[in-house]
């Protein structure tokens, strides 16, 4: 390995001046110009995660945990691609002085933009995989069965879905016969199960410190929808039935 590094540094040797300063001034061009085409990318992407987040609930955990794990690449990236583009234009700018380091620093350079250009590459992929969906919500899933202590007996999944619906309905049959407002951006206006628990609680209905359970309970929902999961067990429709049980007894509550 050494002997190959030692390789290396003497090819770097022989670069002349106007070698370096072609080769560096394209290597920070393109750089340039490879970033602002990713985060015009990701960009793209992130609005078009909105909208359809927009127009089904049940995909907000999952772009969330996209999202994030995106932003995180994309920052790692852009260090790297700065830390290029600076090493870069310092082999140009200073060529003639950079006597002693000037072979170490080219070998650094060439072996960075090679590493950033296979990483953003990755990066562009990994956003690009039809499967990111079904994988996220397999990951997530598994997540949030490893939070339930014990599992009970397997159920259906459509038992499952039939008795969260229940719930949406009894939520929203109270707010639209009491003229509750509903904060909302969905494109059609229509209630989803986050906003009708938030209005909940933001009108004093619902104590807050069932927040959790109730988000918890639609982040489940929604990855049973996505993560093509085919049954669920008795722990789960439990949370379900519990939810119904406070809803309609803070419906009574409210209506006496």
């Amino acid at each position: 390995m050494l002997k190959y590094v030692e390789t290396l540094i003497t090819l770097t040797e022989r670069f002349s001046q106007e070698s370096c300063y072609w080769l560096f001034s394209t290597i920070s061009q393109t750089i340039s110009a490879f970033i602002a085409f990713i985060i015009a990318g990701y960009a793209l992407v992130y609005s078009i995660m909105d909208n359809n987040e927009t127009k089904d609930e049940s995909l907000v955990e999952i772009n969330f945990k996209l999202k994030t794990t995106y932003f995180r690449r994309l920052i790692l990236l852009s260090v790297l691609f700065v830390l290029t583009i600076v090493l870069s234009l310092a082999l140009i700018i200073l060529n003639e002085t950079l006597y002693s380091l000037k072979s170490i620093l080219i070998l650094i350079t060439i072996v960075l933009s090679v590493a950033v250009t296979i990483l953003g590459l990755m990066f562009i992929v990994s956003i690009l995989n039809p499967r990111k969906y079904s994988n996220i919500a397999d990951k997530l899933l598994k997540d949030e069965e490893d939070k339930i202590a014990e599992k009970g007996e397997v159920i259906s999944k459509a038992l499952f879905i039939e008795k969260f619906i229940t719930l949406e309905i009894t939520m929203r049959e109270f707010l639209e016969s009491n003229d509750i407002k509903v904060i909302s951006n969905n494109i059609n206006n229509m209630y989803t199960y986050k906003n009708m628990v938030y209005a909940y609680i933001n009108n004093g209905y619902l104590d807050r410190k069932y927040l959790d359970k109730f988000m918890e309970l639609g982040k489940i929902r929604n990855l049973v929808v996505h993560g093509r999961k085919e049954d669920i067990d008795t722990n789960m429709l439990k949370l379900v039935e519990d939810a119904i049980t406070i809803i309609s007894r803070v419906n009574k509550d409210r209506s006496v």
